[in-house]
């Protein structure tokens, strides 16, 4: 299964815009699923063709969604749709963080439902008293997650699957509108091929100028472009795609810090852990720790 960017128990999500990710589910099962407990990255933007569905038992975090932003907390859900730029951002208590990240192949939902492909989930946040049963089904995911006996999961979950399709479509639907090409599209067809080049050699040693270069724009085109559409710079863009290859290392290796720091592009071993401070609250041998004691 391919995925990128944030998960560090199994390989990677998604299908990114930027970094244009396919979603590969696993076990003849019609969705993804990921169960967070306590281990998370900040999530660059990106997009997919399946829709999402996360939910937070326990935390604070950011959502970006086709620029917008939604703060999701405890106990609430947001739905990303087909195609849409999303990110994540400001992860708070991460240690302490509790979340189900649910995506279904967009052929999927449309074989169970046809007419799916003329409808799109609403992506704000919705009141609680008008969503308790959907909230419910998606604390069931991560509640059956502790079942040992894997074929009994496999059964509990996809019964909590169907069940939460019915009720997202019957309650988290309106009519899809039809979007008018723009400058806006272009210039992400532009950035995405600039995002999958640096995800393909982060480790190497990468400038403004080798990437304006390569993709022959100029420096000063390049840094405004990318900007404008990402909500920050080509080379801290750069260096979040190295933290989270970084993060997952961390989590699921023993190799050292220095190793990790420089498998991963960083300058020197300082810098890594100084942006890991920065991001996380604490050194990556503190973070180290805690997950071995979980």
């Amino acid at each position: 299964m391919k995925k990128i960017f944030f998960d560090t128990m199994s390989e990677k999500k998604g299908e990114k815009m930027f970094k244009h990710e396919i979603v590969t589910t696993k076990e003849g099962l019609p969705y993804w699923l990921y169960i967070n407990k306590g281990n998370v990255v900040q999530i660059t933007k990106h997009w997919h063709n399946s829709i999402e569905i996360d939910y937070t038992f326990k935390g604070d975090a950011d959502y970006i969604v086709s620029g917008k932003r939604y703060h999701v907390s405890d106990n609430e859900f947001i739905l990303i749709n087909s195609g849409e730029v999303h990110g994540v951002e400001n992860i708070k208590r991460v240690m302490e963080r509790r979340s189900v990240v649910l995506l279904i192949p967009y052929e999927n939902i449309c074989n169970l439902y046809p007419d799916f492909e003329n409808l799109d989930f609403k992506v704000n946040l919705a009141p609680d008293e008008d969503y308790t049963d959907i909230k419910q089904l998606l604390r069931g995911f991560f509640e059956s997650s502790a079942e040992l006996d894997t074929n009994l999961r496999k059964i509990k979950q996809l019964g909590i699957f169907y069940m939460l399709v019915e009720k997202l479509i019957e309650k988290c639907t309106k009519k899809k509108i039809k979007k008018k090409p723009s400058k806006y599209r272009s210039n992400q067809n532009e950035i995405k091929k600039i995002i999958e080049y640096m995800d393909g050699h982060y480790q190497e040693k990468l400038t403004l100028d080798i990437i304006s270069k390569k993709f022959s724009f100029s420096k000063g085109y390049l840094a405004k472009v990318f900007k404008n559409e990402m909500g920050v710079g080509v080379i801290q863009y750069l260096q979040i795609i190295r933290l989270q290859n970084a993060f997952n290392e961390l989590s699921n290796s023993n190799k050292s810090i220095t190793i990790i720091a420089d498998s991963c592009g960083f300058a020197n071993p300082s810098s890594f852990q100084k942006l890991f401070k920065q991001t996380y609250g604490m050194s990556p041998n503190v973070y180290r720790k805690k997950i071995k004691v979980q």
